[in-house]
């Protein structure tokens, strides 16, 4: 319901041919992602089921992923035969204990905190870039890591839980204590002791976090 307002300015020739207006892309509902800009987060009360409390939240940064953004740039629409990257605006802080969360809408993803890449490897998935400070689960129940001079991705568990279409998975960020714990469902996976070169990015503030998706999937994020 309500007003909406749309202008366009059209640039070009008499050659040129131009459409302005209004489509649906394939949504069927409409969520509200949003809440009130306020630099401080508020103290309201909180059921635990999220987005009861004011405050500034990250979402995936259109100007650092390569993948289109759906639902207020909480979902990453990941397409099909490519990897498809995500990263969010804001790193977590250099002290404290944080946690966020990805749904996956199908198998194939990667999720996890990193370093945001230059815009020459934007388009490189996490996993294969050179320049990467990285740690993530991955769906086929892995976590690894790498860092700049390490020379290769490292598998640091195996066997963990897979995820499939629904799945909840989250991170648990303690900056303090230098550890990322893996959660999927909400039962702890594994708990990851960062590697010096690691904890040092994390603990300056220059990690963020990341959904890395193949094949279609999409991958819908929880600050």
């Amino acid at each position: 319901s309500g007003k909406i307002y749309i202008e366009a300015i059209i640039k070009g020739g008499l050659g040129t041919y131009a459409n302005v207006g209004l489509m649906n892309v394939g949504e069927t509902s409409f969520i509200t992602d949003s809440f009130i800009d306020t630099p401080v987060n508020g103290n309201e009360a909180s059921t635990g089921a999220g987005g009861e409390r004011r405050g500034n939240y990250a979402t995936l940064n259109p100007l650092a992923s390569d993948s289109p953004l759906l639902n207020g740039n909480l979902e990453s629409d990941g397409a099909s035969g490519a990897w498809k990257f995500g990263i969010g605006t804001i790193p977590f802080p250099k002290s404290g204990k944080w946690y966020f969360e990805v749904q996956a809408t199908a198998y194939s993803g990667n999720f996890g905190i990193a370093k945001l890449l230059s815009s020459s490897q934007i388009n490189t998935t996490i996993r294969d870039s050179s320049e990467s400070t990285a740690v993530w689960y991955a769906f086929d129940g892995k976590v690894w890591s790498r860092y700049s001079g390490q020379g290769s991705t490292t598998s640091v568990q195996t066997g963990l839980t897979t995820f499939n279409n629904g799945d909840i998975v989250g991170f648990g960020v303690n900056v303090d204590d230098e550890e990322v714990k893996f959660y999927v469902n909400g039962s702890l996976q594994y708990t990851y002791s960062l590697p010096t070169q690691i904890a040092a990015d994390l603990t300056a503030g220059r990690l963020f976090p990341i959904v890395d998706t193949y094949g279609g999937v999409n991958a819908i994020c929880n600050f």
